[in-house]
């Protein structure tokens, strides 16, 4: 009977690794970076979603009315798709705060959310984008948030 619980209570925890996927190979899924849970126009949402050669990136600020959108769409690098399923599968689980910035993942080599480390998750995500790209999005938003500080 020995024999049998040794292998049975290992299997779960094997499985769970498998999800994680292996150091250094490439996912692809959506990664969402929310700023916390602040008024429009301060509020802001992206989120990415890449698959391999191909992406796109939708920036909005949640909580306005109507919800303004931006949007691009992207090819990653396969260095750049590799290094934010590192940070993904690397991402601590606990929270280290209460409200703030929140990242958030589902892809096919797991999901999960934290607010511990989002700053790094969320410079991988950007270098998968492209500065450009991504720069362009956010000033679209700080433009939009501005005539909303005028009206």
């Amino acid at each position: 009977m020995k024999r049998l619980l040794l292998p049975l209570t290992i299997l779960p925890f094997l499985a769970l690794a498998g999800c994680s996927g292996a150091s250094g190979t490439p996912c692809e899924g959506e990664f969402a970076f929310s700023n916390g849970s602040m008024p429009p126009p301060f509020s802001h949402r992206w989120t990415v979603t890449f698959t391999d050669g191909a992406g796109s990136i939708v920036w909005t600020s949640p909580y306005a009315s109507p919800q303004p959108e931006w949007s691009a769409e992207f090819e990653p690098t396969d260095d750049a798709v590799v290094a934010l399923c590192d940070a993904i599968r690397d991402a601590p689980t606990e929270s280290d705060s209460v409200g703030g910035p929140v990242a958030s993942w589902e892809t096919n080599s797991g999901s999960g959310s934290t607010d511990t480390g989002v700053n790094e998750l969320a410079a991988a995500a950007r270098e998968l984008v492209g500065a450009e790209t991504f720069d362009q999005l956010r000033k679209q938003y700080e433009g939009w948030q501005a005539e909303q500080d005028e009206g």
